[in-house]
């Protein structure tokens, strides 16, 4: 089974915790790509390629904050659910 690299998506308002999460994953020495949304729109713009000219490679993991302005975590998550494509 061939190597497969995966992003990450982080989707989280605050800047201490993107910069957290950031120091952490470069502390566990993931060498993986990461690209950083501010809300939910943002990280389904993102997703649909219909934002700012972010390329997020596929696989990928999405790592969450649910208490977001604009679209929270939940109606993230429920978008994803009912979007076939995604």
């Amino acid at each position: 089974m061939p190597h497969t690299t995966v992003s990450f998506l982080l989707v989280d308002d605050d800047i201490v915790s993107v910069m957290s999460m950031k120091r952490t994953i470069k502390k566990l020495r993931l060498l993986n790509s990461i690209v950083v949304a501010d809300d939910g729109q943002e990280a389904l713009d993102i997703l649909r390629r219909t934002g700012r000219d972010t390329e997020l490679k596929h696989p990928f993991i999405v790592i969450l904050d649910l208490n977001m302005p604009r679209m929270s975590g939940h109606d993230f998550m429920k978008e994803i659910r009912n979007d076939p494509a995604l």
